[in-house]
């Protein structure tokens, strides 16, 4: 078993509802952006069993004056306790002192209180909460297709198309799309300040075994690309938007809408059953849309940080 497919294993585990592929964690792991430290370190029970994984990873300081590094972990739910992830984090959260950390910052999901009681404990403090939904794809499809119909009508009166990604027909559109990105990140609301990659290792994280060209999706107007959703369909049948955003100069006229009902048309069209939202792609969404497509509201994602040089309390057994 390498590290993927430990992580994906203590992911799953931990939350069967999201399951987690190691191709596609593998895959995320080295397609890192240059400039970046990540160091994973694995937790062995007393007979040699893998039984946990942690990790680090952060910017160049000269990109990130702040020195925050990104850190978290955990167990197979047999090893899951306070005391071993006490152990855990009093371990990682020392690479990232001596490495010259100044802040750490870590997430959980506001469900998992073993881990929000860890955090707290541990003199962390929550700076940022994603709401997270789920939508069954196969219960709305007669009601995606009358919004796809919808929005295909409202963005062809701005002469704007939406069409798979594989039929882009531009011998730029990487170029494009990676430009398209950039901006869309710079437009983002973030806790750290986002390094914009280069377009080889953008090349590189769309290379991934979950996305597939022709279940992503494009929005064009004239020459231009004006709109990208792309889908992660994962081995073990979880489908994710993975990323999505649209030019500034379109924003507002439907696009980003008219780009997801797409993508979620042809998910249920292929016959997934359900779609996870969350991150910055639940936030952007009405609430009347969400509403419309019955959509459940499932744990958040809560990110928190904690200043290295401010004491602690530890976790008790």
């Amino acid at each position: 078993m390498d590290d993927a497919e430990l992580s994906a294993d203590i992911d799953t585990a931990l939350y069967p509802d999201t399951p987690a592929d190691a191709a596609t964690i593998r895959h995320w792991w080295e397609s890192q952006d240059l400039g970046w430290t990540f160091e994973r370190f694995v937790a062995l029970a007393p007979n040699g069993e893998r039984v946990g994984l942690c990790w680090l990873r952060h910017q160049t300081w000269s990109a990130d004056s702040e020195r925050r590094g990104f850190i978290n972990g955990d167990f197979l739910p047999a090893y899951r306790s306070p005391l071993h992830l006490d152990a855990m984090f009093e371990f990682i959260e020392g690479r990232a002192a001596a490495d010259g950390a100044k802040v750490v910052l870590s997430d959980c999901r506001d469900d998992d209180r073993l881990a929000l009681s860890l955090l707290a404990a541990r003199g962390y403090r929550e700076i940022q909460r994603s709401a997270s939904f789920r939508i069954d794809l196969q219960g709305t499809k007669q009601r995606l297709r009358e919004l796809a119909a919808d929005a295909r009508s409202r963005v062809a009166a701005r002469g704007i198309r939406v069409i798979p990604l594989d039929r882009l027909d531009d011998p730029r559109k990487a170029e494009k799309l990676w430009r398209l990105t950039v901006q869309g990140w710079r437009d983002t609301r973030s806790f750290v300040p986002y390094t914009y990659s280069t377009l080889e290792r953008f090349n590189a994280w769309l290379a991934s075994p979950a996305f597939h060209p022709d279940r992503s999706w494009v929005a064009v107007s004239a020459e231009e690309t004006v709109g990208v959703c792309i889908m992660s369909y994962q081995a073990n049948a979880r489908v994710d938007v993975a990323w999505l955003t649209t030019a500034r100069s379109v924003r507002g006229a439907g696009v980003a809408h008219a780009l997801r009902i797409e993508a979620f048309l042809q998910a249920a069209e292929l016959g997934a059953a359900h779609i996870l939202l969350g991150g910055v792609w639940a936030e952007w969404m009405d609430m009347r849309f969400l509403t419309s497509l019955s959509a459940v509201r499932t744990p958040a994602t809560v990110q928190f940080a904690r200043y290295l040089s401010i004491g602690k309390a530890h976790v008790g057994c």
